[in-house]
Formats: C-alpha cells, structure tokens, sequence
C-alpha cells in the first residue's frame, strides 16, 4: 500500500492509496465471424425492417396526393409517424433519390405516380 500526503486548506493529511483492482471482469472478446455486415439492400428489404425512408413513405401515401404539390412539415410528420427530426431530411432525401418522391423547387412535395410494369 502507498502513502500519498495531500495538503488541504493549510493541513497535511496521509492518505493510503491502494492501486489493486477490485471487482473488475473483463469483457469477452467479440467474434469477427458473429459480426453483423450491411447487406445492399432493396427497398423491400428496408421497408420490411421498418426503416425511417419506409415509414415515411407509409405516411406520404396516406396524405399526399400524386397529382398536386403539398407543403410538408418536418416536425409535424416526425410526431405524427415517431421519426427522429433530425432524420427526416435524411428519409426524404432517399425517397427522392429512389423516385417515389418528387420535391417542387419550394421544398413542397407530391407522389410520383406508380409506373405501370412492362411485360413482354
């Protein structure tokens, strides 16, 4: 055991210090193979794991219309479907990206009309 002197408001006090660990375990090491890794997803995929894009888009369906542009807000959506605020430009970008969204130069926004598949 050390003995450290430590002065305090013109007094000279002996403190004992002991430096042995006590009660400390150890963390297992984690397995490179259990490691989890970003697949490249589809947007099945996301939407099926309920992702911030999907959700939003599950809301969008519901109250914006395909034919004319709506002015949206952020905050207001984020309360309404539990998406963080600070994600929100976030989804709505990657909604446009993907082309489900289409944005006016104002920042309001309408659905893209759903694009009849081609067989051949």
């Amino acid at each position: 055991m050390k003995k450290k002197s430590i002065k305090l408001a013109n007094k000279t006090e002996v403190v004992q210090t002991d430096l042995a660990a006590t009660g400390v375990l150890a963390k297992p090491r984690k397995n490179a193979a259990t490691k989890k890794t970003k697949s490249a997803g589809t947007s099945e995929k996301t939407a099926a794991r309920g992702s911030n894009p999907a959700k939003l888009f599950s809301y969008f369906e519901r109250t914006l219309s395909p034919s004319e542009f709506s002015v949206v807000s952020q905050t207001a959506v984020a309360k309404e479907t539990g998406i963080p605020l600070g994600s929100m430009t976030a989804a709505i970008k990657k909604l446009i990206e993907s082309g489900r969204v289409t944005a006016a130069p104002n920042g309001s926004l309408k659905l893209v009309p759903p694009q009849p598949s081609v067989q051949a």
